[in-house]
């Protein structure tokens, strides 16, 4: 008894780029129906700027060979348009994309198509046929039946894949929602908050229903249209502000991360005072002084309120500094004690803008419990650090949604000159996309 089971070869292609992916499939197989099963790019820790682009083919047997007889007949079809001496010649809008294909159509078709006459029949009618369309216009057959109905029937042509192009209609039909799948399960790897996937499966449904064909950049270009109206930013360092205070947990980065804003300042010509509060850790104020001494910034630690007073007056009326960036402990602020004590040094300082310091690669429920915790403080801002420790970055996109503040920053790096950046919309949703 012979087993009815589909038979089905299976390939894996890797490159190094997306482009190099697709050459390699069509170098290979170009020829041969296919489709793709998944397609997935990774990062390679830690070197995470480089990408393993991965892609699964499968190629069924029963499929290729009602492609090959498919391919046989259309090539009878045009032999018959060709020899035809009643043919009809006309202009066609639509010839674009047959002029595109029509060599690739000709020189791929099997050698069981072409045995319709000796190898220099065949050669003399592909010449006549090229020559056709090469003048813009397209070959029309009439028939018995359109005599009587006074309507032409073009002859229809089954194009093989022309490199990123899918077979017919109906396979374009049948890639819409692959793609839209494919961008979909980016959402997901990317940590996005399942409602937001549930909410861009139906608007990417409803948005591409009546689509033939489209492309993932399509996709990814509506949805990160989309996100950017979620994104509320602010440019920090035009704000009409004097000191600035950032707060936050343990280990998000907030004195790395006002060492970068010094240098920003600095390269618009604007002098710069420290003052921290951190005597948690050992060597912070050695830290600044080694990342600014260059650009001539003084760092004074204070211990209490009348100390930090001192501090602000020194500053003000004595160094006459543009800007005071003010560098606050980092606690466990999932405690209302600590919270407590944050609110009390914020209330002697009196900063004219407060921005809460959280990493990138925190969870957002405990983003969210933080900046919940905080509601007695007025935020002004909001600075995402360590994007370049994380892979995912979809849960950012919840934070809108608890917290009014602007994003204001986001620092992806060691490098205090260069690893900081105004925070925009479009930036933050291709960091949910992990797009560049």
């Amino acid at each position: 008894m012979e087993s009815t089971e589909k038979k089905e070869a299976l390939m894996r292609i890797k490159a190094a780029s997306k482009n190099e992916l697709y050459r390699k499939l069509f170098d290979q197989y170009g020829t041969d129906y296919y489709y793709v099963v998944d397609e997935s790019v990774k990062r390679n820790i830690p070197f995470f700027w480089k990408k393993d682009y991965e892609m699964l083919v499968a190629f069924p047997e029963e499929k290729q060979e009602e492609v090959n007889e498919g391919t046989a007949q259309f090539h009878e079809q045009l032999m018959d348009v060709v020899n035809d001496p009643s043919e009809q010649i006309v202009k066609a809008n639509g010839i674009q994309s047959v002029l595109h294909n029509l060599e690739n159509v000709t020189t791929s078709m099997s050698y069981a198509a072409m045995q319709t006459g000796n190898s220099e029949e065949w050669a003399r009618k592909k010449e006549k046929l090229l020559k056709l369309f090469e003048k813009g216009i397209v070959v029309v057959k009439q028939t018995k039946e359109t005599e009587v109905t006074k309507k032409k029937k073009v002859v229809k042509q089954v194009v093989p894949l022309k490199k990123e192009e899918v077979v017919t209609k109906k396979e374009n039909q049948e890639s819409v929602p692959f793609i839209i799948q494919k961008v979909i399960r980016m959402l997901e790897q990317n940590d996005v908050e399942q409602y937001f996937i549930h909410a861009y499966a139906e608007k990417l449904k409803i948005k591409f229903e009546n689509a033939t064909m489209i492309t993932e950049e399509e996709v990814i270009r509506y949805i990160l249209e989309d996100m950017k109206s979620h994104f509320n930013t602010e440019n920090v360092f035009e704000k009409e502000v004097q000191t600035i205070a950032l707060i936050g947990p343990t280990g998000v980065g907030k004195t790395t991360t006002l060492a970068k804003m010094a240098w920003q300042f600095h390269g618009k010509k604007k002098t710069v005072g420290f003052i921290t509060t951190d005597h948690s850790r050992i060597g912070t104020v050695q830290q600044l002084q080694d990342n600014v001494k260059t650009i001539g910034s003084e760092v004074i630690a204070v211990r209490d309120e009348a100390a930090m007073a001192r501090a602000l007056t020194y500053f003000k009326e004595e160094a006459r500094v543009d800007y005071i960036l003010i560098d606050t402990a980092g606690k466990n602020y999932r405690t209302s004690e600590t919270v407590e004590e944050m609110i009390e040094t914020m209330g002697q300082v009196e900063p004219d803008y407060i921005c809460l310091t959280l990493s990138a690669s925190m969870k957002s429920k405990d983003m969210i419990e933080i900046i919940t915790n905080f509601k007695d403080i007025h935020i002004d801002g909001i600075v995402f650090t360590k994007f370049d420790e994380t892979a995912s970055s979809g849960e950012l996109l919840k934070i809108p949604a608890v917290s009014s503040a602007p994003i204001v920053l986001m620092t992806d790096g060691q490098d205090i000159k260069k690893n900081i950046h105004i925070a925009t919309a479009e930036h933050l949703a291709k960091q949910m996309l992990q797009t560049s």
